[in-house]
């Protein structure tokens, strides 16, 4: 009894310590469900079940009503009722081969938070609306989007090495991605490795985010931003950013002088300049000003940047970087509020960035797998295309989204029927068309994979004549097409296989 009261009480004090160092408090709820997912495959005993019900319920009055934390061990509470009836002993991962590297674990991470996670979301909520499942889990976005990174991290069969270069990333940078996603991808992360405890997120680097305009700290000012520190003062926690002393200098021989910027730290932490020190070492100093927090609520994801001053009117466009780069994404101000709080900006979403836009090494190496129903989607379409009646089998496609794609390409399919009257600027136009309307449906399905096309199809677009035109424009609409030489007949194979096609017809 003693020793499985211990082992409950380690686990717990785990989870509260977790909690504590939450920069996000927000996503708490998704840390307390995937704690307690992992203690359920420990296969806790029904003493060390109640030993742990004990033990949250003595917690809960300890915090502030109403609190995130409070409301994580309330719905702790409750799972956990639910969970002892459901205990079961861990099932071992399967023993597929890894995709990823650890090399390539930010990388992945910062594509998986920013492009593939939201994508997931929307698959999974569109799937539990279908099913009418009433689970009340559903509609907490911090929830929703831990399982989405789940199911995403288990179908590309990511490996235990990657998952614990994810607990202990050697380069982090607010840069890269949302601090508060990659504690809920830790989360997940410490689950599928049977794991309760993870050390605590670094709060540096920092990050520079927008200046104001005027400004005179140099154009390579976001390198020194990286070389920042934090110091106690009388007045809490500052940043100091360390610049040299020819910039300083010049800065201010400047007429009017403005050292007015913006810098994010890995906490999520907002810092606004607050004043500049001379001497033997010269530092731009930063106060806390409350964390940057990205808004989903609009039709577009955003943050509402605090501005440094006030002004009666705001003349054309405020002036300040039409794009910054933060958290992995592009973000455009978008408008100004005032009121009598003071002035914010809000910056919306713009596009996801690519690794090497934000320093990190290429993703060449980096794969993914796709979910069953989208592998499920392209077969069907493909036994649609290659059936008697294509016309009236992509009509009564299940998925209705994928019917104006089917039929750009059964328009390509027709005008390559006739080898004898083969049209290249008419083809090139319908594969256009095909990577128009597959530009539509990449989100959710991927790029349009070259075997839906009939082999009699792919083999006449292959000739030597049609692929020097089209190789481009195929290998940029198909996923899938053969390089260049690889399995593309020669000229004279080409002439004596139309020679016998057209004695043929």
């Amino acid at each position: 009894m003693f020793t499985a009261r211990s082992r409950v009480r380690s686990d717990f004090s785990r989870l509260l310590e977790r909690m504590r160092r939450r920069h996000y408090p927000e996503t708490t709820q998704a840390l307390a469900l995937y704690w307690l997912k992992t203690i359920r495959e420990k296969g806790y005993s029904r003493d060390e079940w109640e030993a742990l019900n004990k033990m949250v319920l003595t917690e809960v009055y300890k915090h502030e009503r109403g609190s995130a934390v409070d409301l994580a061990l309330a719905d702790l509470q409750r799972w956990t009722w639910a969970a002892s009836e459901l205990n079961r002993p861990r099932r071992p991962r399967r023993g597929t081969p890894p995709r990823e590297k650890s090399d390539d674990v930010i990388p992945y991470a910062m594509r998986l938070l920013n492009e593939w996670a939201p994508v997931e979301i929307s698959r999974l909520l569109i799937e539990e609306a279908e099913a009418d499942d009433d689970d009340s889990e559903n509609g907490i976005p911090a929830i929703a989007k831990a399982r989405a990174i789940e199911r995403i991290l288990l179908r590309d069969r990511v490996s235990n090495e990657c998952l614990e270069a994810l607990l202990h990333p050697g380069t982090l940078s607010p840069r890269f991605f949302y601090p508060g996603d990659f504690e809920i991808l830790q989360d997940v992360a410490l689950y599928l490795l049977g794991r309760t405890e993870v050390p605590a997120l670094p709060v540096l680097p920092a990050a520079l985010l927008a200046v104001a305009p005027g400004t005179h700290l140099g154009s390579n000012y976001d390198h020194a931003v990286e070389e920042a520190f934090i110091v106690e003062s009388p007045e809490g926690e500052e940043l100091h950013v360390p610049i040299a002393r020819a910039r300083a200098m010049a800065a201010l021989s400047e007429e009017s002088v403005q050292f007015t910027s913006f810098v994010v730290t890995l906490d999520g932490r907002l810092w606004r300049t607050h004043e500049f020190q001379g001497g033997d070492r010269n530092l731009v100093t930063y106060q806390p000003s409350g964390r940057l927090l990205i808004d989903y609520s609009g039709d577009h994801a955003c943050f509402h940047l605090p501005w440094y001053e006030q002004r009666h009117d705001w003349p054309g466009a405020f002036a300040v970087a039409p794009r910054v780069r933060m958290f992995g994404r592009e973000w455009y101000g978008a408008r100004w509020n005032q009121d009598s709080d003071g002035v914010t900006i809000d910056f919306v979403f713009a596009r996801c960035l690519r690794a090497n836009e934000v320093g990190l090494a290429s993703e060449a190496s980096m794969h993914r797998s796709h979910p069953a129903s989208v592998d499920i989607a392209w077969s069907a379409l493909e036994t649609a295309l290659t059936g008697e009646n294509p016309a009236a089998a992509i009509e009564d496609l299940h998925r209705e989204d994928l019917i104006p794609l089917a039929r750009a390409i059964q328009a390509l399919m027709e005008s390559v029927e006739n080898p004898r009257h083969l049209k290249l600027e008419l083809i090139e136009s319908r594969v256009r068309s095909v990577g128009y309307f597959g530009s539509t449906l990449a989100r959710w399905y991927g790029p349009v994979r070259w075997q839906v096309l009939p082999a009699k199809v792919r083999s006449t677009l292959l000739w030597p004549r049609l692929y020097g035109t089209l190789g481009k424009s195929l290998h940029e609409v198909f996923e899938g097409v053969p390089e260049k030489n690889s399995g593309v007949l020669d000229s004279a194979s080409w002439l004596r296989r139309l020679t016998r096609r057209s004695k043929a017809a």
